[in-house]
């Protein structure tokens, strides 16, 4: 069984090298997309699939509604 140390320095190694990997790929699309090199639909579709792939999932706070149904407008519970 690994320890956690070495399991956390994985997660930041893997982690550190997914930004930077982004970092490189959206710093390549703008400029592609500014001095308009290659196919602009392919690079813009590159830069936003790589800032999508960054932005976390929302998420839907289901304990507030779990507490309190009546706090949902629209919609009518029978009890």
């Amino acid at each position: 069984m690994p320890k956690i140390n070495s399991v956390c320095k994985a997660d930041l190694i893997l982690f550190s090298v997914q930004v930077a990997l982004i970092f490189v790929v959206v710093c390549t699309s703008l400029i592609n997309l500014t001095f308009g090199y290659g196919n602009q639909n392919l690079w813009t579709v590159v830069l936003t699939s790589s800032l999508g792939y960054v932005m976390p999932n929302p998420k839907i706070k289901i304990d507030e509604v779990l507490k309190d149904p009546k706090s949902i407008k629209g919609i009518e519970i029978n009890n």
